[in-house]
């Protein structure tokens, strides 16, 4: 095609182009200043978040004074010390010092409770004892009045089983002239054998003794 200078030829021929070109450079010129200004600007959702987040710390805060603001207002207990008291315990010296199955010596009995325990007494020391093998409960009165009438101020020897004692009491044999009281009782037949566990050394002298009353019918085995 002809044209009528230079002039309208480079218009004609690169001027679209050079258009397009700067059009594209003001679009881009554009989008990175938008860019750049938005990104200076603060995003609502973290903003939102901070906001959040000064609230959150704001009454934690408020609570924790709260806290020691109550603390504060508690009255003081003042720790009460309790003084450890010592119970010293009952001395007797000599029949503690008793072998097992051993007889002691001559010791006087100063007491027959209602319940049949009998207190002992040697050189000041007190021991309060259970018969080993007795069982009261069928004819007490009668038996209770006898080891009274038996013993009562009268010297006896004592010996302890395997079991000396236990929270119910201490338990032992007594013997009279040198005969175990524990049978001689049994074979009135105002008590009974009571079986037992750990004290069974004698067991067999006392069956015997009962079996005695029994065959006798004697005391609560009377017919």
């Amino acid at each position: 095609m002809y044209y009528d200078n230079k002039s309208t030829f480079y218009v004609k021929q690169y001027g679209p182009a050079v258009i397009v070109s700067v059009a594209s450079l003001v679009l881009i010129a554009s989008g990175i200043f938008i860019y750049l200004k938005s990104s200076n600007m603060e995003n609502p959702f973290n903003k939102k978040t901070e906001i959040t987040q000064a609230v959150d710390n704001n009454a934690k805060t408020a609570e924790l004074e709260e806290e020691k603001n109550a603390l504060a207002e508690e009255p003081k207990v003042e720790e009460v010390v309790v003084p450890e008291v010592k119970v010293e315990p009952v001395v007797v010296k000599y029949f503690e010092n008793l072998v097992s199955s051993k007889k002691s010596e001559d010791v006087n009995v100063i007491n027959v409770s209602a319940s049949g325990s009998i207190t002992v007494e040697k050189d000041g020391d007190k021991l309060e004892v259970t018969l080993i093998g007795i069982d009261f409960k069928y004819a007490k009165e009668s038996a209770i009045q006898k080891i009274n009438t038996d013993l009562l101020n009268k010297k006896v020897k004592i010996a302890f089983d395997k079991l000396r004692s236990d929270s119910n009491g201490t338990y032992a044999y007594i013997y009279k002239d040198d005969t175990l009281y524990n049978a001689e009782l049994l074979k009135s037949g105002l008590v009974t054998l009571k079986t037992e566990r750990t004290n069974i050394t004698l067991n067999s002298e006392l069956s015997k003794a009962q079996s005695y009353a029994r065959t006798n019918s004697l005391g609560v085995w009377k017919k």
